[in-house]
């Protein structure tokens, strides 16, 4: 099966590459001879590049004899042209009658010039042929390093061998250290339509003893889950990928101080984009330790605010919410508040602060709340438009935030 699908798939591959390369101007250096396809007169000189030209134009006339003679011409003006030796091998796969030995030919052409982009890409269709799946992979390897323009053209085949094995073992050899094409192609899968059984498998192949995720990577898996409503993996998959200061920060809330300024995916505080909210960890006065969240709304239009959020994983209980607040100036209808809901159909509403409507100095917001058993394992704490109505939906000002913790509670207060 994987078999059929290379002859299929690489074959037009393989075409497109190098109607790229001959077309699109991808040699590392320009064509000497401003007319290559004229024919030579007696008393030019030929440039290799010329002869190698002519010789892609005689194998294009069906006329792997001529082309021949003209690869080895360019190899004579220059016996360490690696292109002239990887276009025998192409001469080859054109004729095998003329004496010339592909198997030989090819490791020295790779070896003469093993970062060019034409050689690989005449060797990818010589492997290809053979059916040498991991000497194909190194070409495409080196285009994608060297042309990243190609990475669209071989991208699609590469999510198609993750559904074989030995596509699996070949990008396997890629994984310890990731080339700069990697993270492209993670992020190319990450977008492909039903794609996350492909995903996990590249993010398992990164995930292991020897070899450290990149955030990046993490970040595009849980966002993959999370699209797909898998909230369980992804939220145990960021926890993974916390460091030590990291976890400090993951109680009940992740990162209520804002004293950790790196962004994490998923479970951090989500700060929704619009013309009309700036949101920004700062200094300001009063504030405990040596940063606070800043609010800054304008009133160009009504907004529905629901701009600040995170989701959280509590269990079953009752809990209560506190956080500073100041309200340095607001001009709104019915102000604002924080509530926390639960991650279900009817989103639960389970607790709200007092309404923040007016200029105050720091205060203390704070209200109890109870997780119930069912259909509540995921929660969403949120500063929302306190009004459900439109007409009540403008907002302008400046507020503050800061220390905002979740806490368990043993017991219903009396």
């Amino acid at each position: 099966m994987l078999k059929k699908l290379l002859i299929i798939l690489l074959s037009a591959l393989c075409l497109a590459l190098s109607l790229a390369y001959r077309t699109g101007g991808m040699s590392p250096s320009d064509f000497i001879d401003a007319s290559p396809d004229k024919t030579i007169q007696t008393w030019q000189v030929a440039h290799p590049e010329t002869l190698l030209k002519q010789s892609d134009r005689a194998l294009e006339q069906n006329n792997p004899e001529l082309a021949k003679q003209q690869a080895l011409e360019a190899i004579r003006k220059n016996i360490t042209n690696g292109l002239a030796f990887a276009q025998l091998v192409t001469v080859a796969a054109k004729d095998d009658k003329l004496g010339l030995d592909a198997a030989k030919l090819a490791p020295l052409a790779e070896q003469l010039w093993p970062a060019h982009i034409g050689v690989q890409i005449k060797l990818a269709s010589y492997w290809q042929v053979q059916n040498n799946l991991p000497k194909l992979m190194h070409a495409w390897h080196i285009l994608m390093v060297r042309a990243p323009s190609l990475r669209k053209d071989i991208y699609p085949i590469l999510f198609k061998l993750l559904s074989y094995q030995e596509g699996l073992e070949v990008l396997k050899n890629y994984t310890e250290n990731p080339p700069s094409w990697w993270l492209g192609f993670f992020n190319y899968t990450a977008q492909q339509e039903q794609s996350l059984s492909q995903l996990r498998v590249l993010y398992n192949l990164r995930d292991t003893d020897t070899t450290t995720l990149t955030q990046e990577e993490r970040a595009t898996f849980i966002n993959s889950l999370i699209k797909s409503k898998l909230w369980e993996e992804a939220y145990f998959v960021w926890l993974a990928g916390l460091n030590e200061n990291q976890l400090n920060e993951s109680g009940f809330i992740y990162n209520g101080s804002f004293e950790n300024t790196d962004k994490t995916a998923g479970f951090d505080w989500q700060f929704a984009k619009s013309p009309l909210v700036k949101t920004e960890i700062a200094a300001t006065n009063g504030m405990v330790g040596q940063r606070a969240l800043h609010l800054s709304l304008n009133d160009k239009d009504r907004i529905n605010f629901r701009h600040i959020s995170q989701v959280t994983k509590l269990n079953a209980g009752l809990y209560s919410f506190s956080a500073r607040a100041r309200v340095d100036n607001l001009q709104t209808g019915e102000g604002l508040r924080w509530r926390m809901h639960c991650m279900n159909n009817k989103n639960t509403l389970l607790g709200e602060s007092t309404v923040l409507a007016k200029r105050k100095p720091w205060e203390e917001l704070k209200f109890d709340f109870e997780v119930p058993a069912n259909d509540c394992v995921f929660q969403i704490v949120r500063l929302e438009a306190s009004s459900p109505f439109v007409n009540n939906h403008f907002f302008k000002g400046s507020l503050w935030f800061d220390d905002i913790r979740i806490n368990r509670q043993l017991a219903k207060p009396q």
